[in-house]
């Protein structure tokens, strides 16, 4: 009885593991990943995903997802964005982690930026305001392409040099406007949209752009003029501070697929291009 209950016991066991075998494997398998590619996105809160539900929702999650640049497979993937970056937190911090941490060099990167900016020097913004941030969102760019001279953490007083991204393609969105339910402000905002976008295309034209790299701007102005409902301002009314510029701007769900349909276009032209 003794033995026969352990024969038992043993065929069950081997058939369990067998059973286990057969539906691990396949998803083991699927899971192999082998990267030959790195896609990262910077900037501030609209690439960090806010307003979309869930987060990981947004454009550069989407981009990722809808594999743009690459299968999941063939691609490593971080998003280091974050909310309230203006283009100084993305030049001093997100750049170096993106170029000063050996072995994990990204040869894709996506920008959103600016727009923090503005809102931090309104209202008094002028032309000589717009154009410093566009010349700041440039200089993230020439970081990323040709590097730079880093404080060492670790060493005070020590620097160190951290060369540009080899072979690294850098889409960069302009700012798209917002209609704020004031007609003098939403002109304002309109206005600061075109001339950033106009200083920003001329800033990145005089970038020393290295053989195997290519820069691109991706136009979420003409993407977002004359659409309705792809901003939460829609849904909030307008206003949601003291202050007229206390406005809930970001995308809501529908406004993310447009951005991300937006970065798609500008990549798959250069793609284009190249061939």
């Amino acid at each position: 009885m003794a033995c026969r209950l352990m024969r038992t016991s043993i065929f069950r066991f081997s058939l369990t593991l067998l059973l286990f075998s057969l539906f691990v494997s396949p998803l083991s398998y699927g899971q192999v990943n082998v990267p030959n590619s790195y896609y990262l996105g910077l900037g501030d809160s609209i690439s960090a995903g806010e307003g979309a539900l869930p987060a990981t929702d947004g454009f550069v999650y989407q981009l990722y997802k809808q594999e743009v640049f690459g299968s999941k497979q063939d691609t490593d993937f971080s998003n280091i964005a974050i909310r309230a970056a203006q283009t100084y937190h993305v030049l001093e911090h997100q750049v170096p982690q993106a170029i000063c941490i050996t072995g994990f060099q990204p040869n894709v990167i996506t920008i959103t930026v600016g727009a923090n900016d503005f809102f931090a020097a309104a209202p008094n913004v002028d032309v000589n305001v717009i154009a410093s941030i566009a010349l700041r969102t440039a200089e993230i760019v020439n970081r990323l392409l040709n590097g730079f001279i880093y404080p060492d953490a670790t060493s005070p007083g020590k620097t160190q040099a951290c060369p540009g991204l080899p072979k690294v393609t850098i889409l960069v969105a302009n700012n798209y406007a917002i209609p704020h339910p004031d007609p003098a402000i939403a002109l304002t905002l309109n206005n600061f949209a075109v001339a950033y976008d106009q200083f920003l295309r001329a800033a990145l034209s005089n970038l020393a752009v290295p053989a195997g790299s290519r820069i691109a701007v991706v136009d979420l102005y003409s993407a977002f003029k004359g659409l309705k409902g792809l901003l939460l301002i829609r849904n909030h009314g307008g206003s949601t501070g003291p202050g007229p510029f206390d406005i809930e701007v970001h995308p809501n769900n529908v406004g993310h697929l447009v951005i991300a349909r937006e970065f798609q276009r500008a990549w798959q032209a250069l793609q284009q291009a190249q061939h």
